[in-house]
């Protein structure tokens, strides 16, 4: 078998098993920002981090500071 295939039907397999926890996961992990930071308290955290993640995959890397890229 191709290693490739083998290694996206595990991961595929891995996200099914994990999918179920994941929303849970994400508000303990908001819940312990929240604590960290108290000035995050009434940001929309999941808003942010969509708009932030979005705007990072639109910026073109730096080759110059990326040369591997």
């Amino acid at each position: 078998m191709d290693l490739r295939e083998e290694g996206r039907r595990r991961g595929r397999e891995a996200a099914k098993a994990n999918a179920k926890d994941v929303p849970r996961l994400m508000d303990d992990q908001f819940i312990f920002a929240r604590s960290l930071w108290p000035s995050l308290e009434g940001v929309d955290l999941p808003q942010m981090l969509r708009d932030y993640d979005r705007e990072r995959l639109a910026c073109e890397p730096d080759y110059a500071k990326f040369p591997e890229l």
